[in-house]
C-alpha cells in the first residue's frame, strides 16, 4: 500500500471508555484514522535537527515565500514511498535506488537538509542564498536565491543539489554543450543530477540585469 505524503493516514484502535469505566470488547473492534496533521511520526521535516544556521534560513524562507514554501529535504528529491502501479521487483530496484540516492545526497548536504550555497550571486554588496525549497501544495522542488531583503530568483528544480563553480570566483570559462568554451563575468552556479550526463549552470548577467541559464558538460 502506498502511503501519500500529503494524506498519510495510519490506522489506531479507538478505545473508548465505557459508561461503567471499563472499555467493552466492542470498542476494541473500532478503527479510527489519524492524519498526519494529528501525529509527526512520518512528518521527515520536523524530524530532521537543525542547527542555527538552518534556523535563520527557514525563517528567511518564511519571511521571503511564505508559510507555502520550507527548507527541501533529501525524502522531498527521493521519497520512502513508490508507485502502486509497479511490480513487486521494480519496487524492490526503486526502493533501493531511493535508498542509495538519499544517502549520497545526504553526504554530499551534511544533513538531511539539502545543502544551502552562501554567495553574493548579483553582485550587489550582499549575501545571497541559493536554497532548495518545497512548495508544500503543490508538491513540488523549487530553486529560490533570496535573502532577508530581496527574492532574486524562484524556478522549479529538476535537478538534485547545487554548487559553485570554481568555488564561486570569477570571471569563470564554463565549456558548453557544443563543446565552445563561454567566459561568464559573475558567479556560476551549477544544478547538478545524478542521472543525467549533462548539467545547467545559472548566473546573473548583469549588463543585462536577468539570470541565464546554459547547458554545460560535466
Amino acid at each position: 500500500m502506498r502511503f501519500s505524503r500529503t494524506l498519510l493516514i495510519i490506522i489506531a484502535l479507538s478505545f473508548v471508555t465505557a459508561k461503567n469505566g471499563f472499555a467493552s470488547d466492542k470498542d476494541f473492534q473500532t478503527i479510527k484514522p489519524i492524519t498526519k496533521d494529528q501525529t509527526d511520526a512520518f512528518d521527515h521535516d520536523i524530524n530532521i535537527s537543525r542547527t542555527h544556521f538552518d534556523k535563520d534560513i527557514d525563517e528567511m524562507i518564511f519571511d521571503r515565500l511564505g508559510e507555502e514554501y520550507r527548507r527541501a529535504n533529501v525524502y522531498d528529491f527521493y521519497p520512502i514511498e513508490v508507485k502502486e502501479d509497479m511490480s513487486h521487483e521494480e519496487k524492490i530496484e526503486m526502493m533501493d535506488y531511493y535508498n542509495h540516492a538519499r544517502q549520497e545526497l545526504e553526504e554530499i548536504s551534511s544533513s538531511k537538509l539539502i545543502r544551502v550555497v552562501k554567495r553574493d550571486l548579483t553582485l550587489d554588496g550582499k549575501y545571497d542564498y541559493a536554497v532548495l525549497v518545497r512548495n508544500t501544495k503543490k508538491d513540488e522542488n523549487y530553486l529560490a536565491i533570496i535573502n532577508f531583503q530581496d527574492t532574486h530568483y524562484i524556478e522549479p528544480f529538476k535537478k538534485d543539489f547545487l554548487e559553485l563553480v570554481n568555488f564561486g570566483s570569477f570571471p569563470t570559462t564554463v565549456i558548453t554543450k557544443k563543446d565552445e568554451a563561454q567566459n561568464i563575468a559573475s558567479p556560476v552556479l551549477k544544478l547538478v543530477s545524478f542521472e543525467e550526463n549533462q548539467s545547467k549552470v545559472l548566473y546573473f548577467d548583469r549588463q543585462k540585469k536577468k539570470w541565464k541559464d546554459l547547458e554545460v558538460k560535466l
